[in-house]
């Protein structure tokens, strides 16, 4: 499943899916997202990270996992402190100066 804010981003994503046989569901994020997943991944900025803490934390099941990235270092602790109520997060180091946050709802 896939979420998006951009509605050409969701289309554009169906589209590749089905040019590549694969099967799966995309929503534009203001859909009624009633669904609980065992991974969560999301690759936007901190502000974005920051203010979607409570919606990506509910999408999340029980001992679930999420992903974050496209952080750049100094942004981490602030997005960290956004999700610890929800998630104790372990930064990963990725290529050319970019951070992931990754670890397991609590």
């Amino acid at each position: 499943m896939g979420v998006d804010i951009d509605r050409h981003a969701v289309a554009a994503a169906r589209a590749n899916a089905e040019r590549n046989g694969v099967h799966a569901a995309f929503f534009e994020s203001d859909d009624h997202l009633d669904f609980r997943a065992d991974m969560v991944v999301a690759n936007i900025l901190a502000n974005p990270l920051k203010l979607l803490a409570p919606v990506l934390a509910g999408l999340c099941r029980s001992q679930g996992r999420l992903a974050l990235s496209g952080l750049l270092p100094q942004h981490a602790d602030e997005v960290r402190a956004a999700y610890d109520t929800w998630f104790a997060l372990e930064e990963i180091e990725a290529e050319e100066g970019w951070i992931c946050l990754s670890g397991a709802r609590r």
